[in-house]
């Protein structure tokens, strides 16, 4: 039986080949968003006016697939009209849940018909839970610049 021997300069450099590989490695492993223990929602801080005078809004959740295959999102928004006059809407949506951080869009239509949003600032609050956890539930609440 052939015996093959490396030696010590050999040894120490497949040692130096292997440590990008293992730093790439754990990279890659702390990279990923950990998912949260809880349903997570949250808001970005500016928003957009259709022509038509809805408010859109954005933001990210995150749900575990593992606890619940969707989650709910209810958002709610108050601003204002041309005249300044206090105008609000709220929405509802059901979204998947997967592994990682998803993005998520409303277009709100207020609530009175003959309403409109106009551009500036608007308080929009957005609620996530999953269907059986109500307690569950996360708010985040944000003034959102409108234009």
């Amino acid at each position: 039986m052939t015996r093959t021997t490396i030696t010590g300069v050999t040894k120490a450099a497949m040692r130096w080949v292997a440590v990008p590989a293992l730093a790439a490695l754990a990279l890659a492993a702390t990279a990923a968003p950990a998912l949260a223990d809880e349903t997570a929602v949250n808001l970005n801080p500016t928003a957009s006016i259709t022509t038509t005078g809805q408010l859109t809004v954005s933001g990210t959740y995150q749900c575990d697939p593992a606890t619940a295959a969707y989650a709910e999102i209810s958002v709610s928004v108050t601003g204002s009209d041309v005249n300044g006059a206090e105008v609000d809407a709220t929405t509802n949506d059901r979204v998947a849940c997967t592994s990682t951080v998803q993005s998520w869009q409303e277009t709100l239509t207020p609530t009175e018909a003959c309403e409109t949003f106009a551009a500036g600032p608007a308080d929009v609050e957005a609620t996530a839970w999953t269907p059986g956890d109500w307690d569950g539930q996360t708010d985040t609440s944000v003034t959102v610049s409108a234009s």
